[in-house]
């Protein structure tokens, strides 16, 4: 029986960053869908950030490459707004 190969650089980090965002996503929920709903949203953009920093890392496609750049401009500037509402809803 041949055994599969052993996981990448790439697949560790992937694998490593879904752990991170599951634990990410078990926040303290406040009963308020607003604020719950910052709370995950920030946490579930650290996970996708993560994700395009490995694709950068690793990845060789250059479209690939092109989206994980946005993707990680437009986290940046989600969790701005983000962070710019919790500030002004405390």
């Amino acid at each position: 029986m041949n055994k599969p190969p052993p996981p990448t650089a790439a697949t560790i980090a992937y694998k490593e960053a879904g752990l991170h965002l599951q634990l990410e996503m078990g926040i303290s929920y406040t009963g308020d869908p607003d604020a719950d709903f910052t709370s995950l949203l920030l946490a579930y953009g650290k996970g996708t950030a993560a994700l395009a920093r490995i694709a950068l890392e690793h990845g060789k496609d250059p479209e690939i490459r092109r989206i994980a750049q946005h993707v990680l401009e437009s986290e940046a500037k989600q969790a701005e707004r983000l962070q710019a509402w919790r500030a002004a809803h405390p």
